[in-house]
C-alpha cells in the first residue's frame, strides 16, 4: 500500500483531504430538484437554533434530531442526508466521494477536487499554539493557488511564534 497517494476521481481508495488516511472512497452520483417556494437555500443560524432548542412543541427526540441536523449544517461542510431517489435531473460532471474513515465528504468536478482544498506540505507542530497551528493549516490550504498568500501567513506564524517565545514578533 502507498504512504501517500494523492486524492484522484480515478481511484477507490487514496489518502483522504480531510484525515489523510489512505482508505476506501464511497461514490456518488447526483440528483437535483427545483427549490419549491422560496427559491433560496436553507441556511440555518444560530439563532435559527436556538429558536429549534426552545420549542417547547416539539417532542425531544424531534428535537434533539432537528438539533443534530442543524450542527451539521453549521459546520459549513458537504454531507449526505438520505432523501428520495427521484430526482427532477441528473448531474454530469459533480461528484461526491465519502471518506471510508472520517466519513467527510469531497466535492469533485470534473476530476478537479473542488472541496476541501488539498493542503500542501508537512503538518504543524501539535505544539504550536492554536492561533498559529490555524495560519499554518490555512497556508498549507491556498499553497498551489495562492504562494505569495501562503508566504504571507507562514510570515505571520513566525511573527506569532517569536512574540510567544518573548522575541519581538514584528518585521
Amino acid at each position: 500500500m502507498p504512504s501517500q497517494s494523492q486524492p484522484s476521481i480515478r481511484e477507490t481508495a487514496f489518502c483522504c483531504p480531510h484525515c489523510s488516511a489512505f482508505t476506501s472512497q464511497y461514490r456518488f452520483g447526483l440528483g437535483a430538484n427545483s427549490l419549491i417556494g422560496d427559491p433560496i437555500p436553507f441556511i440555518p443560524t444560530a439563532k435559527g437554533r436556538k429558536a429549534v432548542a426552545e420549542n417547547t412543541k416539539l417532542s425531544q427526540d424531534d428535537r434533539k434530531k432537528l438539533l443534530d441536523y442543524f450542527d451539521q449544517l453549521l459546520t459549513g461542510l458537504v454531507f449526505l442526508e438520505p432523501g428520495s431517489k427521484y430526482a427532477e435531473y441528473k448531474i454530469e460532471n459533480l461528484h461526491l466521494s465519502k471518506c471510508y474513515n472520517c466519513k467527510k465528504v469531497a466535492v469533485w468536478v470534473y476530476d478537479h477536487l473542488l472541496f476541501p482544498l488539498i493542503k500542501s506540505g508537512d503538518p504543524p507542530n501539535p505544539d504550536l499554539l492554536e492561533d498559529i497551528i490555524r495560519d499554518f493549516e490555512e497556508a498549507r490550504e491556498i499553497m498551489n493557488p495562492s504562494p505569495r498568500g501562503a508566504a504571507a501567513l507562514l510570515r505571520l506564524c513566525i511573527q506569532k511564534l517569536c512574540k510567544h517565545l518573548g522575541e519581538k514578533g514584528e518585521p
